[in-house]
């Protein structure tokens, strides 16, 4: 049984070595880790001063109790700083309670050490969160017997005070000096403290607010979403099952075309799949960044597009100025150049004398920009402000998912990019992306 009380009471003065590493730590536990580490360097140098003071006046005595102060505080940082602050702060209440029992006892109630109870027990309410609960009231409780000490021992313990009169006076104003010092400080600190944790949880309420909203719209894209891909997705599998029920009856005259109205919905359908794939990718992904060889990933993204209706019958244009390597995500920048040159060519007027696509690229140390021309329908100025949006078609002959401008910018943001776009309606296109060149840093 008494093993039992020793393990427990030795658990409750040790506590747990904690790792400050979480958020809540760092702004909880950690600044009382702080205050108490401030409190017992400050309360090190003053015993120190004292040591020397009574070495000077040739007081045994108060000797052994400020070389004594020293050592326990000096161990209270030692712990803490390895951790285990719940021994450190113990280890300081418990220590100075007990020396400032001793001392008061010695030096008699004239000589005013009754003052400092005040910052004791005040600093049990700085020094120990709602975690130390214990803790808490055991150095409570502690302070508290060592009072009803002093009080039923008639601060008389040690027999007749080492000194009265004057001196017992300048004690008495010393004590309490530094006793409202130091509730002064206590005083600073909670103020402080509560002056930041408002300003915490004012920001703490604006980014509320403004993750709200982001839901908000983030909820009001998805049901966007979910009813356009599923009209969007329906639309080519309806228009397939409907060829099929036409082959089934037809006596093969019309084979043909009706296979190459299927292959149109089908690549109408895997298209419209690469899009919410590359959206997916895009928000589930990191960035995997790599050296960029611009001239293929353009050839190739040509090359792919080639099956589009009047490509073939359009201009294409590359232009590469490059004075440093490109680094940069090749997966997604290759989803931002196939969807710029994929509108482009679709929008292309094929009725002007020489159809145009192009694309320039100038890469420097700091970034890249691109820019994608195309000389062909054009948008009206009432579009502008909307043509990066889920879904929006600026365009009535449009037949596409309208998710290509979306996933430019949607893929910009999460590789910290920028594009820009202008136009004139019947007469060209014009838009410029930047992204950071994500170069290396150079070895010494």
């Amino acid at each position: 049984m008494a093993t039992s009380w020793f393990r427990y009471f030795f658990r409750l003065m040790l506590g747990v070595r904690k790792h400050l590493t979480s958020y809540e730590d760092r702004r909880g536990e950690l600044s009382r880790y702080v205050i108490t580490h401030k409190i017992t360097l400050l309360a090190v140098v003053a015993a120190l001063m004292f040591v020397m003071l009574d070495v000077f006046i040739e007081r045994l005595m108060n000797i052994v109790v400020d070389v004594t102060a020293v050592f326990l505080f000096t161990s209270a940082i030692f712990l803490m700083r390895r951790g285990y602050f719940t021994a450190g702060k113990n280890i300081v209440i418990t220590g100075t309670a007990t020396l400032l029992t001793i001392n008061s006892s010695y030096e008699g109630r004239e000589a005013g050490n009754q003052y400092l109870w005040f910052p004791i027990v005040c600093s049990l309410f700085i020094m120990f969160s709602e975690h130390d609960n214990r803790s808490f009231w055991f150095s409570m409780v502690y302070s508290l017997i060592c009072i009803a000490f002093l009080e039923y021992t008639d601060y008389n313990f040690f027999g007749t005070p080492p000194f009265s009169g004057k001196e017992a006076y300048f004690n008495r104003l010393i004590c309490f000096g530094v006793s409202v010092s130091l509730l002064g400080f206590y005083v600073y600190v909670l103020v402080r403290s509560n002056t930041e944790a408002q300003k915490r949880q004012r920001r703490l309420i604006f980014t509320l607010k403004e993750r709200n909203q982001q839901l908000k719209h983030t909820n009001q894209e998805l049901d966007s979403f979910v009813y356009k891909a599923s009209h969007d997705l329906r639309a080519p599998l309806t228009s397939i099952l409907g060829l099929i029920q036409l082959l089934k009856g037809d006596d093969g005259s019309n084979f043909k075309q009706y296979i190459q109205l299927q292959e149109k919905s089908v690549k109408k359908l895997d298209s419209y799949i690469i899009d919410i794939l590359n959206l997916s990718r895009n928000s589930r992904l990191g960035l995997e960044i790599k050296e960029i060889n611009l001239m293929s990933m353009i050839d190739d993204a040509f090359n792919q597009l080639n099956y589009m209706e009047r490509s073939k019958n359009i201009k294409k244009d590359i232009k590469i100025t490059q004075s440093h390597k490109l680094y940069s995500d090749p997966r997604r920048l290759n989803v931002i150049v196939n969807n710029l040159l994929s509108n482009s060519i679709k929008y292309c007027d094929v009725s002007k004398s020489e159809p145009l696509v192009s694309i320039e690229v100038v890469v420097n140390e700091n970034e890249a920009e691109f820019s994608v021309f195309d000389n062909g329908l054009g948008i009206n100025n009432e579009h502008m402000d909307h043509v990066f949006n889920m879904f929006y078609r600026a365009n009535e002959l449009s037949t596409g998912s309208g998710l290509g401008l979306y996933i430019v910018k949607e893929t910009l943001m999460k590789m910290k990019g920028t594009v820009y776009l202008t136009s004139q309606a019947g007469e060209w296109t014009l838009i410029k992306v930047r992204i950071p060149n994500e170069m290396p840093l150079q070895q010494p």
